[in-house]
């Protein structure tokens, strides 16, 4: 198989679909104004992402 036939067969809806624009521009906007680096931001909307799944899923009584 040549070179061109392998990358031809590879699909082009690989990985996670990209965000949206709107998101992209918060995340940046927040980073900026809370003066996070990359590795923090990451780190924030991890813990904010888990804190909500946490509020959700909580119980009712």
């Amino acid at each position: 198989m040549k070179q061109a036939d392998i990358s031809l067969n590879l699909s082009t809806k690989r990985g996670r679909p990209p965000f949206s624009e709107e998101t992209i521009l918060r995340i940046h906007f927040i980073q900026h104004w809370l003066t996070l680096s990359n590795p923090a931001m990451e780190e924030a909307t991890l813990i904010m992402s888990v804190c909500l799944l946490l509020l959700i899923c909580e119980p009712r009584n």
